[in-house]
């Protein structure tokens, strides 16, 4: 990763943290977010660096659809398990997986463990990350993973209306406002459910009550929509494009 990269990346993962957990003034991140911003440290942004958490990963299930999931874990849970992973033939039906060469099919390691159990320090709030065009619910996992780090479970399902599998098959639409709104919803839906649900790896992690929305282009268009959902707190956009309809009145950030 380039220092440039590197500074964005820092940049990027400072503001969905602050902005986040000034509107969790009840959960730990906020606390931590608070200590950070008041002082400079001389070596750069504080938020450069992975948090205090270890990071967990699941992957949810929607009825046509993939959610993932990055959530805070400790250190004891993660001791000898190998780091998750992913390739760039991963987001692509069984059919269409020929189309990468073997030499190009580049394999991601994540700075996070799948299935490992949570961490028992939270419930954690949660962040409703939205891809953009032509990308799919793996292609920001850094960023991700960064997020849930400083004590966030992060859930980014496949918008595929408009995702790379659309690209490809020639089927891109960037018209679906009102499915990708349907597709964060029932993201929050089901994270809602397996936080209450006896068994499941996210049982009691997430603080459903606090839950902020992110996303990247188009995906910035679906955070301000489904910021008008009562459940919703504050939304960011990254780069994004503008609302489908009337804003929500809440705690809003644009990064240019």
């Amino acid at each position: 990763m380039s220092n440039s990269s590197r500074r964005l990346r820092a940049a990027v993962l400072a503001s969905f943290v602050l902005l986040i957990a000034a509107c969790s003034s009840d959960s730990k991140p906020a606390a931590s977010a608070s200590s950070a911003s008041s002082s400079a440290a001389p070596t750069g942004p504080v938020y450069a660096k992975e948090g205090p958490y270890k990071v967990g990963y699941t992957t949810l299930h929607l009825p046509d659809r993939d959610v993932a999931v990055w959530y805070p874990a400790d250190a004891s849970a993660v001791e000898g398990r190998p780091q998750a992973t992913y390739d760039q033939t991963t987001p692509l039906p069984d059919d269409l997986k020929a189309l990468v060469p073997a030499e190009f099919n580049r394999v991601v390691t994540m700075n996070a463990y799948t299935d490992v159990p949570a961490s028992g320090a939270g419930p954690f709030p949660v962040v409703l990350f939205s891809h953009g065009l032509s990308a799919y619910r793996l292609v920001n996992s850094a960023l991700d993973v960064g997020v849930a780090s400083w004590g966030f479970v992060v859930v980014a399902p496949d918008y595929l209306e408009h995702g790379l599998v659309a690209q490809v098959r020639g089927t891109l639409n960037m018209n679906t406002s009102e499915v990708d709104h349907a597709t964060a919803s029932k993201t929050l839906d089901l994270v809602t459910a397996e936080n209450g649900r006896s068994g499941s790896l996210l049982h009691g992690v997430a603080d459903t009550s606090h839950i902020a929305a992110v996303g990247h282009s188009l995906g910035g268009r679906t955070s301000f929509d489904i910021a008008n959902d009562p459940r919703v707190a504050a939304a960011i956009g990254w780069a994004p494009v503008a609302p489908s309809g009337a804003p929500a009145d809440k705690p809003t950030m644009i990064i240019g």
